[in-house]
C-alpha cells in the first residue's frame, strides 16, 4: 500500500520527495539557449518552418552540437534515404568544424547515429528504447512528422497525429530521452498579411502538436518573403529569427542568429534577443 504523507512536512522531509532538477541539453546557439534554457530531458520539442526556411539545417546543427558535447544523439531520417541524409549531415559537420575551433568531427560522428529504416511510430519507439538501454540516448531527432505512420487502417491523419504525439510524449516521459520532432508550418501563413511571422496556430495539425509539445521553435527568415528591412528599418539580409513560441520549462521570445542561404547554414552568432 502506498504511504500517505500528512502535511505539514518539514523542509528536510520535503527535499526527499522533490525530483532532481532537469538536465538541459544545449542547442549550441548561445542566443537561443539564453532565451529557451536549452532542451530539457524528457522534453518533447517541435521545430517548425515553411519548406525551404531551414528547419532541417537548424535541427541538424543542434544535433551535431549536442554530439560534439558528448551527448548520444539518434537521428531518424524519414524524409531522406540514408545516403542523402549522411551527405547533408556531413556538409553540416564540415561547416561546424570550420566555424568552431572546439568542434571535433570524430567526436560528433562517434555520438551521432543515423537511420532511415523506420517510419512506424512503434518501430521508432522500440529502436529508441533498445538503443537507450544499450548506450543511453540523450536526444532523438525525427525528420519529420508528416512521414510517420501508425500502422492502423481507417484512421484520419488527425487521429494518426494524435496517436503519434501521445506515444512519443509517453516515451520521453518514461525514458528521459528528449525528442525533437521536425514539422512543417501550415501554408495558411502565406495568405496572411503583414510580416507573415508564424504563430502556434500555424503548426500543422494545430491543436494536437500545440497541446503535446513542451517546446515549439519556429524558424523565420524575413528574406524568405523578400522583406529586405524589418519594421524598425533594419536590414534583414543574412538574418534568421528563432521564435520560441511555447516553452514549459523556460522563457518564450525570439533570438536572432545569422543564416547563409547559399550554404544553407546557421551561425552561432548573437544579434538581438527578446524574451519574457
Amino acid at each position: 500500500m502506498n504511504k500517505i504523507y500528512e502535511f505539514p512536512l518539514n523542509l528536510k522531509e520535503v527535499k526527499k520527495y522533490v525530483r532532481n532538477p532537469r538536465r538541459n541539453l544545449k542547442t549550441g546557439f548561445e542566443a537561443v539557449d539564453q532565451c529557451s534554457n536549452g532542451i530539457p530531458e524528457s522534453c518533447f520539442t517541435a521545430i517548425s518552418g515553411r519548406p525551404g526556411m531551414g528547419k532541417w539545417s537548424f535541427s541538424a546543427s543542434i544535433a551535431c552540437n549536442m554530439a560534439n558535447a558528448g551527448k548520444e544523439v539518434l537521428w531518424f531520417s524519414l524524409q531522406h534515404n540514408l545516403e542523402t541524409a549522411y551527405q547533408k549531415l556531413n556538409r553540416q559537420l564540415k561547416m561546424i568544424q570550420n566555424m568552431n575551433a572546439h568542434a571535433d568531427k570524430k567526436t560528433i560522428k562517434e555520438h551521432l547515429m543515423l537511420t532511415d529504416a523506420y517510419t512506424n511510430v512503434h518501430d521508432i519507439i522500440n529502436v529508441a528504447k533498445t538503443t537507450h538501454e544499450l548506450i543511453g540516448i540523450d536526444c532523438i531527432f525525427i525528420d519529420c512528422v508528416e512521414f510517420i505512420t501508425v500502422g492502423e487502417k481507417n484512421l484520419s491523419r488527425t487521429e494518426e497525429e494524435r496517436i503519434i504525439c501521445r506515444e512519443l510524449k509517453s516515451m520521453a516521459k518514461e525514458t528521459g530521452i528528449s525528442i525533437v520532432l521536425l514539422v512543417s508550418t501550415s501554408g495558411q501563413v502565406e495568405w496572411r498579411g503583414g510580416d507573415k511571422r508564424p504563430l502556434l496556430s500555424d503548426l500543422r495539425y494545430s491543436g494536437i502538436l500545440e497541446d503535446f509539445a513542451d517546446q515549439v521553435y519556429f524558424i523565420y527568415r524575413p528574406m524568405y518573403y523578400d522583406f529586405i528591412e524589418d519594421e524598425e528599418g533594419r536590414p534583414t539580409i543574412g538574418r534568421a529569427d528563432i521564435i520560441i513560441a511555447k516553452n514549459r520549462f523556460g522563457k518564450v521570445g525570439e533570438a536572432e542568429i545569422r543564416y547563409d542561404e547559399d550554404l544553407d547554414f546557421f551561425y552561432n552568432k548573437r544579434l538581438k534577443n527578446e524574451w519574457k
